[in-house]
């Protein structure tokens, strides 16, 4: 009998010593991941104290050519209820139309392009109006990685889903129900080659995390915990601390994953699918998307929160018709009236006096040679007339708009006259004499009135 409570009491020694071991290692292990995975970058985000509801936004990026700056591509929004034991989950369109805080409006997705997941949650507090505590970020090796850790899912795909990538992302999955490891996984949540697009995909991958969740929880995965953290340890990046996650974990296990309430923001009731600056973009009624999740997480503010006329800019714009599109009318100038052609003038001279100063007037742009006008102004439509130039010549250097007679001269409005280089006097009647040649006349004068 001694003996035998000997045995009893080794053999409870060692499994002592197990337990304790394999307590130590699940702390450690726990440990480890943490300080792995927390980048030490809270920031502004709002401290959790354990008995207030808590927001959690889970965002995947699709960094596979390792962009520095990747967009999230997903973004799930995860609230829980400590008091009532209820969560709710929502799937942001990541085409949503929306400002991002420091760099205007763009999709909603390019927040954490921008500013990395810090903006994104700024830019989720700012379109629902609500607290974020936490968020986690992981890429597609990361996603892969955790449904092969948890042994893979079991899931109906409701049709075939075929979709040729890169050749190495290529989507090929058979209808129907099946077990899917992480690379399957993968092809289930990214399809959206379909008449549905992003609306029918964010539904998959809602029911995707409910089952991944509801696997988590199984004791299968309990028992796996330190090996489903190193799988997922490089590939996940989030604020949260060691008590941050006890709590949460301790938390969830109370939650019942099939009473889960899930819904798309905007709701398709709240959106306009429209073109901007290049872009195809889903325009929300903000006022009614805070409305819908204030609702849903049992908020008192759900019939009262309202959006500002600056954040309802683009669904009022759009719901009214859009901008004015800019005319496309070809407009064709008119065709410059053409000058009216001056008569020929017909200088009689009589005698060398009268003939000089019918050819001088004030001409000083003549050719001496010819007694023609020289041409030394501007082009074709201003070398007759008026205007309110001096007259230079026998036309002037301009037109007057108040005349159909051409005229000149030092004064406004062409008014003529042969002082001021118009059409010469009528030669008054003389006794008849001996037409000078134009030898005899000279060269032309320069009036110097």
């Amino acid at each position: 009998m001694a003996k035998r409570k000997r045995w009893l009491w080794i053999g409870a020694a060692v499994l002592l010593v197990v337990v304790l071991g394999m307590g130590g290692y699940y702390a450690w292990s726990i440990r480890h991941f943490v300080n792995a995975i927390h980048d030490g970058t809270a920031g502004n985000l709002p401290p959790w104290t354990g008995t207030e509801r808590v927001n959690i936004l889970m965002m995947g990026v699709d960094n596979r050519n390792h962009d520095p700056h990747p967009r999230s591509d997903t973004m799930v929004l995860v609230s829980v209820d400590p008091q009532t034991k209820t969560a709710q989950m929502f799937s942001i369109m990541r085409d949503t139309w929306y400002r991002i805080p420091g760099h205007g409006y763009e999709k909603i997705n390019a927040g954490y392009a921008f500013g990395g997941p810090e903006l994104a949650v700024r830019t989720v507090e700012d379109f629902l109006q609500i607290p974020i505590h936490y968020y986690v970020v992981t890429d597609f090796v990361g996603f892969e990685k955790l449904v092969d850790a948890v042994g893979g899912v079991d899931l109906n795909v409701e049709k075939p889903m075929d979709y040729v990538d890169d050749g190495v992302y290529d989507i090929h999955l058979k209808a129907g129900f099946q077990h899917l490891d992480g690379q399957h996984a993968l092809m289930y949540v990214r399809f959206r080659h379909d008449a549905l697009a992003d609306f029918a995909r964010t539904q998959r991958q809602r029911e995707f995390l409910l089952a991944v969740a509801d696997r988590l929880k199984s004791p299968a995965s309990l028992a796996r915990l330190p090996t489903i953290l190193q799988q997922v340890e490089p590939y996940v990046q989030t604020n949260m601390t060691l008590g941050d996650m006890i709590r949460l974990a301790g938390l969830m296990r109370g939650v019942d994953v099939s009473g889960v309430q899930t819904a798309q923001i905007p709701q398709n009731q709240d959106l306009l699918s429209e073109d901007v600056d290049g872009q195809a973009v889903l325009i929300p009624h903000v006022t009614a998307c805070r409305q819908s999740v204030h609702r849903m997480l049992g908020m008192a503010d759900a019939d009262t929160v309202t959006a500002s006329a600056a954040d309802d800019y683009y669904w009022n714009l759009y719901k009214n018709g859009g901008p004015t599109p800019p005319s496309t009318r070809r407009v064709v100038a008119a065709e410059p009236a053409k000058p009216t052609p001056a008569p020929a003038s017909e200088p009689s001279p009589t005698q060398p006096e009268k003939a000089a100063e019918a050819n001088s007037g004030g001409n000083s742009g003549m050719d001496a040679s010819k007694n023609k006008p020289a041409h030394s102004g501007p082009g074709p439509a201003e070398e007759k007339g008026g205007g309110s130039g001096s007259g230079q010549g026998e036309w002037g250097k301009g037109q007057n708009p108040g005349s159909a007679n051409p005229g000149g001269g030092s004064g406004s409005g062409g008014s003529g006259g042969v002082s001021g280089g118009g059409f010469p006097a009528p030669a008054q009647s003389q006794p008849e004499t001996k037409p000078l040649q134009p030898a005899e006349l000279g060269s032309p004068r320069s009036s110097s009135s």
